[in-house]
């Protein structure tokens, strides 16, 4: 499905309302689908969780025959106020019933002014998540939402992709390592003026196997944090073993920010997580926190710090000093514009070349 111009207005928000939807259902695995060049718009469906739609949803459903994906791709589409989501897959992401779509590829879309979640894979095994922009989410939804996460999911890649303006304080990540998922990396990926922050790591504690397996091996590396608010990393629930290293968060002027927050949910705190080669860097009359709280076996080796700082965790390697950024804080002082990298047009009349 190629070169379409797609609006699905309805009259007032509609439950489940959907731009494109690819639905299968006690089919068995289907192959080769291309969602290419869309134009997907105005798709005002409700923005509850619960019974919100999405510009592009795919989903596999059925309880006679398993189904799910395999290598669908979803590319250079352009979806414009869409609610409630963005890009939505769904599917048999319960551990006890796990059966997950494979050679899933998300690449080269544009997203803009989306109700609530930007891209969401869920039950995939081995997605491809790259080179995608998000502007604007969570502008109308009522509820907890975020850029990019994946869901139910196993050796997720999430890279090069560029995610702002989230708005508000419920979640509004730009992304986020999620429930039941094993092996997420997020790298060279770029957060920039959100809410909510720039990282959400969390899985519920009360749910464990067989339906979850919880939260495992996140690695969120080489990425790059600016005037993200409210929580640089946000840590909750069941997560274990996660790696965030060689990332350079910054804090913008006059901001009171959590660098990192720790929370119980579902009577679990986040278990063994290293903070390795990171630059935190706070601007003038700003201020970072770190709430460790609760959580057990954190270790923080050769990371910089500059700026003030609240409850600055112990480092044995930690480098104190200006690392002479040029134009911190600046996206646009080597002559980059957000979003530019990518080949997109953002006419409204087209969303493809």
């Amino acid at each position: 499905m190629r070169n379409l111009d797609v609006a699905n207005t309805g009259s007032g928000f509609q439950s489940k309302l959907n731009g494109v939807q690819i639905h299968e259902n006690d089919f068995g695995t289907a192959h080769d689908i291309v969602l290419r060049d869309l134009y997907v718009h105005d798709v005002n469906g409700s923005n509850d969780k619960q019974f919100g739609g999405s510009g592009l949803s795919c989903e596999c459903r059925g309880n006679k025959v398993k189904s799910r994906f395999d290598r669908l791709l979803v590319e250079h589409c352009h979806l414009v106020h869409t609610d409630r989501n963005g890009i939505s897959l769904y599917g048999n992401s319960g551990r006890d019933h796990w059966y997950p779509s494979l050679h899933v590829v998300i690449r080269g879309n544009l997203l803009e002014d989306i109700g609530g979640d930007g891209i969401v894979p869920r039950a995939c095994d081995g997605a491809l998540v790259e080179h995608n922009i998000v502007r604007g989410c969570r502008m109308r939804a009522k509820d907890h939402a975020a850029g990019i996460w994946p869901w139910g999911c196993d050796t997720t890649v999430v890279q090069y992709n560029e995610v702002s303006g989230m708005k508000g304080t419920l979640d509004a990540e730009g992304y986020d390592s999620d429930y039941n998922c094993r092996g997420t990396c997020f790298q060279y990926n770029l957060s920039h003026d959100n809410d909510g922050g720039f990282m959400l790591i969390c899985t519920y504690g009360g749910l464990g196997l067989p339906k979850s397996i919880g939260n495992i091996g996140t690695i969120i590396r080489y990425n790059i944090s600016v005037n993200d608010r409210l929580h640089t990393f946000n840590m909750t629930g069941s997560c274990q073993n996660t790696l965030i290293c060689n990332n350079v968060l910054y804090v913008g002027k006059k901001q009171a920010v959590n660098a990192i927050s720790s929370g119980n949910w579902g009577n679990a705190w986040p278990n063994d997580t290293r903070f390795f080669n990171n630059l935190f860097y706070v601007d003038q009359g700003s201020s970072a926190s770190f709430d460790l709280e609760g959580m057990r076996k954190v270790l923080f080796d050769h990371n910089a710090f500059w700026g003030q700082f609240k409850n600055r965790p112990a480092d044995a390697h930690a480098v104190i000093g200006d690392p002479k950024l040029i134009a911190p804080g600046s996206l646009s002082s080597q002559g980059y514009v957000p979003g530019q990298r990518l080949a997109l047009s953002e006419r409204r009349d087209h969303g493809f070349r």
